[in-house]
């Protein structure tokens, strides 16, 4: 349970991680790293060079491996591990993290401190053990996100299609059905315990192996009690059947995980709304009339940065990353003149922008970076945020790279000047010819009269 104290939407990760990471060299056999991972009953390891994280290897990296035909004695983990692996910073939030996890069909995410040495690791079970009572409560019962189409296969099947059946979908379990009812399942964890203790078990029948009796509750069952059902039985997901014992959906970590994806939105908005900021009066005060939604889905042309009164960051997205060459993790609640003072950038311009956003206006201006030796150009745009009572909550700026508009303008430029330039020497020679030909006409009446002398 979450103290009151702070919410899920105040927590940074660092509260929620697990700090005890089992981790592995790059050059670690394939088969040794397998067993550690069953003899510590864990679902990854971190793999580690020079302290740092250059991979992680998970269940699922294990079945793709296996599907791929990648399982010998002389494979090292480097070669069927995930790379380049996906971090986040200790104060990155719990919404963030879910966002993270759940857009890049993953299950762990490596957390890393200042210094890029390993904090710890966040996964799934992580986020629903922090979620709290009221989440569950909004959610209602499993029907409503459950996942209603269930790969599934016979007793009789081979366990290599089981293998070829995960990798396909990306999925962490499958159901073993008889005449449309549950009679076993296997997981990722399943088949890496089965490499282990009978070498490759492709051949074998997934009734041999399967873990049954399974777990099933009914539709209707609320999202919170099938959360405890989970945790009580330490799984990750539970089969859903109708009053007939019928496979109706499959409800995982997954599925309670991904409201939080739809909430992320919520969460910063709620992040304004703290600094008495109406997201619908933002969007009439931006001159290009961007609405809040592009910005919350971080544009892709344009760098946003928003922040309070006091110039605190609170919304960096990855457009401004990458124009301004920060992480998102380095800059939010950092005040902008700190930033501006490493930057050497002079007190004035920001005052300049103050002065004409108070006065309901827009300050623009355009600067100039050069990359890789080459010169890029960049417009900017400074706008007010303003509450219901139309006072001042906070600044917005809008930063869009024009490099290619102005070298365009540029050549166009050039073509003119080079056609006008042409149209000056052709008009002049035109004016030499009429010149050329009044003095030929007037040698001719010259050369006339002397000939009549």
């Amino acid at each position: 349970m979450l103290k009151k104290s702070k919410t899920i939407s105040k927590k940074p990760i660092r509260d929620i991680l697990t700090s005890r990471v089992i981790s592995v060299s790059p050059t670690t056999p394939f088969s040794e790293a397998v067993s550690l991972m069953q003899d510590k009953k864990i679902s990854c390891l971190v793999v580690v060079e020079n302290k740092r994280p250059v991979g992680i290897f998970t269940e699922r990296d294990f079945v793709m491996a296996l599907n791929d035909g990648l399982q010998s004695q002389d494979l090292e983990i480097k070669e069927v591990m995930s790379r380049p692996v996906l971090t986040a910073g200790e104060d990155m939030q719990v919404y963030e993290a879910c966002d993270l996890l759940l857009e890049n069909r993953i299950r762990h995410l490596v957390v890393v401190k200042r210094s890029g040495k390993i904090a710890g690791v966040v996964s799934l079970s992580n986020i629903t053990n922090n979620i709290g009572l009221q989440y569950f409560v909004e959610l209602k019962d499993v029907s409503k996100i459950m996942t209603k189409n269930v790969v599934a296969i016979e007793k009789k099947d081979p366990v290599s299609l089981v293998i070829s059946k995960m990798a396909k979908h990306s999925i962490s379990c499958i159901v073993v059905e008889e005449g449309g009812r549950p009679s076993g399942v296997l997981t990722e964890r399943d088949i890496v315990n089965l490499f282990r203790e009978h070498g490759n078990p492709s051949a074998t029948e997934v009734g041999k192996v399967m873990s049954s009796p399974v777990i099933s509750i009914p539709p209707d069952t609320p999202v919170f009690e099938a959360d405890r059902i989970m945790k009580q039985n330490n799984i990750r997901r539970l089969i859903v059947v109708d009053s007939e014992g019928m496979i109706t959906g499959l409800i995982t970590q997954s599925d309670i995980v991904k409201r939080l994806e739809e909430r992320y939105v919520e969460f910063l908005k709620r992040i304004l709304r703290e600094k008495e900021v109406i997201l619908e009066e933002t969007k009439k005060k931006l001159s290009e009339k961007i609405v809040l939604e592009n910005i919350l889905r971080s544009s892709t042309d344009q760098a946003i940065i928003a922040t309070d009164l006091d110039f605190h960051i609170i919304y960096f997205n990855p457009v401004a990353e990458k124009i301004y060459g920060y992480r998102v993790e380095d800059v939010i609640n950092k005040q902008v003149m700190k930033i501006h003072k490493l930057e050497k950038v002079e007190s004035f311009r920001l005052n300049k922008s103050i002065a004409t956003v108070a006065k309901g206006g827009i300050h623009e201006y355009t600067f100039k970076q050069k990359k890789n030796g080459d010169e890029h150009y960049f417009e900017s745009k400074v706008t007010g945020i303003w509450n219901m009572d139309g006072k001042l909550a906070g600044y917005v700026l809008m930063t869009q790279d024009v490099t290619k508009r102005k070298r365009a303008e540029k050549n166009l430029k050039q073509t003119v000047d080079d056609l006008e330039n042409w149209q000056r020497l052709s008009v002049g020679r035109e004016l030499k010819m009429i010149e050329l030909k009044t003095e030929v006409e007037d040698l001719k009446k010259e050369l006339q009269r002397y000939k009549s002398v």
